[in-house]
């Protein structure tokens, strides 16, 4: 997974895009595969890669919610997805949908539409309908399944004191490895990010930088702290693969208190 960089100049992150990785056929159904199997495949494949050509490299006025974000998305649900799948957990076909779901999930991204937080959702889920129909292979139960997969990463908000993430509930296994895909960066990419912009501030920009954005970038820091400490993935191949001694939630929140120290110390001795 390749991370942002930064232009310099402009502080502001300039996305790179990862590559897309799709697990093969024989990865998702073994090595015997049936004519059916292999039409439903590749009519994943196409909707998938569809979707994602779909979101833009870059999205100025939604700089998270970008193809980068949506491939990170669709890998990190390859890597748990497959564990879930060896466990019997979920089928093939759930995990080609469950794929889906991610490549689509934004699709139709909207951030200033505060009054009902799941019509990006939806329009998201209708954009993918309108692919998924140009295939005869998916039943009126696949348009469900994503249906519910998407609608499980409704982002409802976070807890103003413990900065807690507030996602839709289910008890849909699918629905759940979607949920806990969709906010991999918590345990992975976000806090190399992070890293970077530490970098950038505290060895090329100076004092004078950090005295401008400190307090908001502070506040920032600190409420990331609350909020990795306060998640709770929600299944068990997220903890499993997330939190380990290298990565995950605790790792990224001892971290971003060494950030804030060091920015605090910076600017007292300055």
């Amino acid at each position: 997974m390749k991370l942002p960089e930064f232009e310099t100049a402009q502080i502001e992150l300039i996305p790179s895009e990862p590559e897309l990785y799709i697990p093969s056929i024989r990865e998702v159904y073994g090595d015997f595969t049936n004519e059916q199997d292999d039409r439903f495949y590749n009519a994943a494949y196409f909707v998938i890669q569809a979707c994602v050509n779909k979101i833009p490299v870059v999205d100025e006025e939604h700089p998270y919610h970008d193809r980068g974000h949506t491939i990170d998305v669709v890998q990190a649900f390859s890597e748990i997805g497959i564990a879930a799948l060896r466990d019997e957990k979920i089928t093939s076909r759930e995990f080609m949908l469950g794929l889906i779901a991610c490549s689509a999930h934004d699709l139709d991204y909207e951030k200033t539409d505060k009054t009902t937080p799941e019509k990006n959702e939806k329009r998201s889920t209708s954009l993918l309908f309108a692919v998924m129909e140009q295939h005869e292979v998916f039943e009126a139960s696949d348009y469900d399944t994503v249906e519910k997969c998407i609608d499980a990463t409704v982002f409802e908000g976070m807890d103003p004191e413990t900065g807690e993430i507030l996602q839709r509930s289910s008890d849909y296994i699918l629905a759940q490895l979607v949920t806990d895909a969709d906010v991999c960066n918590l345990a992975m990419v976000w806090s190399q990010a992070i890293a970077q912009f530490e970098s950038y501030f505290l060895e090329d920009r100076g004092v004078s930088v950090l005295n401008r954005v400190s307090k908001a970038y502070l506040e920032f820091l600190e409420m990331e702290v609350r909020t990795l400490r306060a998640h709770s993935f929600k299944t068990s191949y997220a903890e499993l693969y997330w939190n380990t001694v290298e990565r995950g939630l605790e790792v990224n929140a001892r971290a971003v208190e060494r950030i804030v120290q060091e920015i605090r110390q910076r600017i007292s001795s300055d």
